[in-house]
């Protein structure tokens, strides 16, 4: 073994390597979490912050702010959003879907889900939540 590789104990250091070390963990640490907030959606879809809330997308952000002038123009009443559905078969809890957003719209209850992509497991559970609760999901397109 080289000289260069030999372990050194952290003890044998002085204050200046001690603090040269701290410092190099410290970059790696803030590089590491940075890494973990740019992971990127496997869709594409890019977080975006509307009113103080995280959406998953901007075009779900987008669609938010469009329902939130509808809803203060009395177009629409009881906004809600990421409102969850069970579905349960036979007593046992199989899956859950979230609504995007959900309100009222001359007298009729709207689910929405703003889609950019129509996954196999979506499809599915857009018909089990139809099956079970009556519920036609509106889809908007991103």
């Amino acid at each position: 073994m080289s000289r260069s590789a030999r372990a050194i104990p952290l003890s044998c250091l002085g204050p200046d390597a001690l603090r040269q070390i701290d410092n190099v963990l410290f970059a790696e640490r803030e590089q590491g979490k940075l890494r973990a907030e740019k992971k990127a959606n496997k869709f594409g879809a890019e977080r975006t912050k509307v009113d103080g809330v995280w959406f998953d997308s901007k075009a779900e952000a987008n669609r938010w702010s469009v329902l939130k002038l509808e809803e203060r123009a009395g177009l629409i009443t009881g906004l809600e959003r990421q409102v969850p559905y069970d579905i349960t078969i036979n007593g046992e809890h199989i899956a859950k879907w979230i609504a995007d957003f959900r309100y009222v719209r001359d007298g009729v209850a709207v689910c929405e889900d703003v889609k950019g992509v129509r996954t196999p497991v979506y499809r599915l559970k857009a018909k089990l939540v139809q099956a079970i609760h009556g519920i036609r999901i509106t889809e908007i397109a991103a």
